[in-house]
């Protein structure tokens, strides 16, 4: 598993930031070269003073990174310059995940996305993701594409597998808006040269208190932006550990901005071709649990 973990508020407010054919980008220009020209774009996409200008060098970030992608090597180039850049490799490498986002004025974001799929004999495929997040009314419940992503940063990867069936499972971080931020399971499948994203492998009726009407695609954890909430996958435990998330009583249930950690734990793991929850898990493989910012008697203590 290859494994990568971002801590999204340093690298939003702390990082200062011509298409060739399939394998045959220019020779010209190097990989190391490029990522100091995509380094220096993806410092303004965060750190711009003007919602303008950090559109505008996304423009130029989104351009020279798909050049890049089209060179032999990107597949396990490490773009380590690129601070603003999540780069996830799935574990059956096969698949190779770029994600990035652009913060808006008015508190939320833009998200962008690149897949890399190994196809036979080698060949790189380059994949758009277009997100489609802010049209899409109950995400939970779309099998997507593509060019209908729900847009993410994606911080941590692992495969399941069942029969013949086998689902790449990515965690990812969504900073929302003012109010609410969000985490997600989302399943990503390449079956046939077709990249998608969703499956109907979740057993899981209620969980952190909200009751899907049916059974989800994916699943979605949203929780208020005053507090830090844990989501991950733990392989030796083989299961997904997360902080169970509440309001403060249940009039304000669904008022996600009000929700947040409890100090109670649940897991999410995979059996027989599906995934199920455990509630109150114990544990003791050194995972510490989240701090919230304001200290309720349950999730979160309005402020008077």
């Amino acid at each position: 598993m290859r494994y990568l973990t971002l801590v999204f508020t340093t690298l939003i407010f702390n990082s200062v930031f011509a298409q060739g054919e399939e394998g045959d980008a220019s020779e010209n220009v190097s990989l190391a070269e490029l990522e100091s020209d995509l380094a220096i774009l993806g410092d303004k996409v965060v750190a711009g003073k003007l919602e303008e200008e950090r559109l505008q060098s996304n423009k130029e970030f989104t351009s020279v990174l798909e050049e890049m992608l089209y060179y032999n090597e990107a597949f396990e180039y490490p773009f380590e310059k690129v601070k603003n850049l999540s780069k996830i490799t799935a574990e059956s490498e096969e698949l190779r995940l770029f994600t990035w986002l652009v913060p808006l004025k008015d508190g939320t974001y833009n998200y962008y996305g690149f897949a890399l799929i190994k196809r036979k004999k080698g060949v790189i495929e380059v994949v758009d993701l277009t997100d489609n997040s802010k049209s899409l009314e109950s995400p939970e419940y779309d099998w997507l594409k593509p060019e209908n992503w729900f847009g993410a940063i994606y911080y941590q990867t692992f495969e399941v597998k069942h029969k013949k069936r086998r689902y790449q499972v990515y965690l990812g971080y969504r900073p929302g808006d003012r109010e609410v931020q969000e985490k997600l399971i989302e399943v990503v499948h390449v079956d046939n040269n077709k990249l998608t994203f969703g499956a109907k492998i979740f057993e899981t009726p209620i969980i952190s208190d909200y009751k899907y009407d049916q059974r989800p695609y994916r699943l979605r954890f949203r929780y208020s932006k005053k507090v830090v909430a844990s989501l991950k996958y733990k392989p030796e435990l083989n299961m997904i550990v997360m902080d169970h998330l509440s309001p403060p009583d249940a009039s304000f249930q669904r008022d996600w901005k009000r929700y947040g950690p409890d100090f109670s734990y649940d897991g999410i793991y995979w059996e027989n071709g599906k995934f199920y929850l455990k509630k109150q898990i114990e544990f003791d493989s050194g995972f510490q649990p989240a701090t919230p910012i304001e200290k309720p008697k349950q999730g979160l203590t309005p402020k008077k």
